[in-house]
C-alpha cells in the first residue's frame, strides 16, 4: 500500500507541476509578460492593458484556456483511471488474500469454538441425564 501511495503522490506531483506551467502559459497569453517574476499588481496591469473591455478579455481568456481545458481535462482523467487500475491491482494482490487468510483464520476458530460447544452440550447432557438417572433409582 505505501508502494501505491507512493507512486499516485509522485503522479499527482507531475500533474500539479505540469497543471502549474500551463497556468503560466494562460497568464502569458492574456499579457502577462513575465508571470513567474512579475509582482501581481504588474501582472494586472499587463493582463488590462492587452485585454481593454470585458469581452476582449474573455476572448482572449476562452482561446488562452481552449488547449490548456482539454489536456488538463484528459490528464485528469487518465489519472484516475490509471489511480483506479493502481487501487484494483493493489486490492486484488495484496488486499484481498490479507482478507481472505483473516476470514479463514476467522472460519477456523468458529469451527474450533462450535466443536468445543457441541463437547460442552453433550457433556451436560451426559451429565443431566446421570442425574435424571440417579434421581429415579432413588425413589
Amino acid at each position: 500500500m505505501s508502494d501505491l501511495k507512493r507512486r499516485i503522490q509522485e503522479q499527482t506531483g507531475q500533474q500539479w507541476q505540469n497543471a502549474s506551467q500551463e497556468f503560466q502559459h494562460v497568464l502569458r497569453e492574456l499579457g502577462a509578460k513575465d508571470a513567474e517574476n512579475e509582482s501581481f499588481q504588474d501582472m494586472i496591469r499587463a493582463i488590462r492593458e492587452k485585454n481593454p473591455s470585458l469581452r476582449d478579455l474573455m476572448f482572449n481568456m476562452d482561446a488562452a484556456t481552449y488547449d490548456t481545458r482539454k489536456r488538463l481535462s484528459w490528464n485528469a482523467h487518465m489519472t484516475s483511471a490509471y489511480i483506479m487500475n493502481q487501487v484494483e491491482a493493489s486490492y486484488i494482490n495484496e488486499l484481498k488474500p490479507m482478507v481472505a487468510n483473516y476470514r479463514q483464520q476467522a472460519t477456523q476458530r468458529l469451527e474450533a469454538l462450535l466443536s468445543q460447544v457441541r463437547s460442552m452440550r453433550e457433556r451436560f447432557q451426559a451429565a443431566a441425564s446421570e442425574d435424571a438417572g440417579t434421581v429415579g433409582t432413588q425413589n
